[in-house]
């Protein structure tokens, strides 16, 4: 990286989120779908996979992906600098912390432009930060010519997904999906927070498990099979609060709910 770095400072507000890769069109779908139900105005700005950038509130975006499970991470766009061409397409100099920061590098593939970790180091320290051992987080993402740095503010909890794979949970039927399309299928329903969802195919409870984790407020399940019954009440006992969560045994067709009881449907 030249030293001649060229400042361009623009007078918007950016978001960013990084999307999970291995569902591209899941990701986006979800990410609509929560901004919606949460009622947040924003704008697409650009999308680069696997980075989205949008003209909103940073934090209150962040805020609604906070429930999701393919964003990988939102927060606030610091820059974008051009990799290619040595110049700094954007920053925004109000949105850089005064603590001490460390720098998170992260090349994506088909990244170009002959940029790396100590590229990335010093591009951060010129835009106003302190470096650190330990600090704040900066995160930089490098796809093709375009490195964005931005300042995480919600980071998703792989390993709680992981924890939750289907082989992982207590009761395991074949055929489950696992838990992060679980959850975006659950906010695809877009249920409010605190809301009532209902999976009246529930199988062993994956979506409601996710559904209570998200932030739903009642989840109701249901299943024709004896055994997926067991097996979701033995799930949910595992991972949901008792008193949130009710199970019945029964058809689709007639299900012991009354009209407009329920917010939103989730299930696969």
């Amino acid at each position: 990286m030249r030293d001649d770095v060229l400042v361009s400072e623009v007078d918007q507000v950016f978001a960013y989120a990084v999307l999970d890769m291995r569902y591209p069109s899941l990701a986006r779908a979800e990410l609509s779908a929560l901004l919606t139900v949460e009622g947040v105005e924003w704008r697409l700005d650009e999308i680069l996979h696997p980075v989205l950038i949008a003209r909103v509130d940073p934090f209150v975006f962040a805020n609604a992906l906070s429930r999701s499970s393919l964003i990988r991470e939102a927060g606030v766009l610091n820059a974008i600098y051009d990799s290619c061409n040595n110049r700094l397409l954007f920053h925004d100099p109000y949105s850089m912390t005064d603590k001490p920061v460390w720098v998170v590098y992260r090349k994506h593939r088909l990244a170009e432009g002959g940029f790396d970790q100590a590229d990335a180091v010093r591009l951060v320290s010129r835009l106003g930060a302190r470096l650190g051992r330990t600090g704040v987080r900066v995160h930089v993402h490098h796809v093709l010519c375009s490195v964005y740095v931005g300042l995480p503010l919600y980071v998703r909890d792989s390993k709680g997904f992981e924890a939750r794979r289907p082989r992982m949970r207590p009761v395991f039927r074949p055929g489950t999906l696992d838990a992060y399309v679980s959850r975006a299928f659950v906010n695809l329903s877009m249920p409010p927070r605190n809301g009532i969802l209902l999976d009246p195919f529930c199988g062993v409870g994956g979506f409601c498990i996710e559904a209570l984790l998200s932030g739903v407020g009642r989840v109701f399940c249901g299943d024709i099979s004896f055994l997926s019954v067991d097996g979701a009440r033995v799930n949910l006992s595992y991972y949901g609060s008792p008193g949130l969560w009710n199970i019945f045994k029964g058809d689709a067709t007639n299900m012991p709910l009354a009209s407009n009881s329920v917010d939103s449907i989730a299930t696969d």
